[in-house]
């Protein structure tokens, strides 16, 4: 999967979107507005599909950062999923998601 048609105006009521491409060739758009944004601590953002089940509904997405001695600990909390199975399928997705930073932090790619 890649990401792509990325725009991000990181303030407070600022919007983003993107666009998720899927291997298949399917694509998935994405956007939100930005609630609460306090560095380095937090962050929090509407998270609303564009397609399937979760057409237009918002939900929200807290993420904290927090020091853990020598590392950074990140608790993200994705709130208002109208269902298990999309509840499912968002920490499905966050998880992977924070596979792939782990292996990019591990290599070295952000510094």
């Amino acid at each position: 999967m890649n990401v792509d048609n990325v725009k991000i105006d990181l303030r407070p009521g600022g919007a983003y979107s993107m666009v998720f491409n899927q291997a298949d060739g399917e694509a998935h758009g994405l956007s939100g507005v930005y609630r609460e944004i306090s560095p380095p601590e937090r962050l929090v953002m509407t998270w609303v599909w564009d397609h399937g089940d979760l057409a237009g509904i918002e939900t929200l997405v807290t993420i904290e950062l927090a020091e853990a001695g020598a590392e950074t600990e990140l608790t993200l909390t994705h709130e208002k999923l109208p269902s298990q199975n999309s509840l499912d399928l968002h920490r499905q997705g966050w998880t992977s998601s924070f596979i792939c930073l782990d292996r990019v932090v591990e290599e070295g790619g952000l510094s």
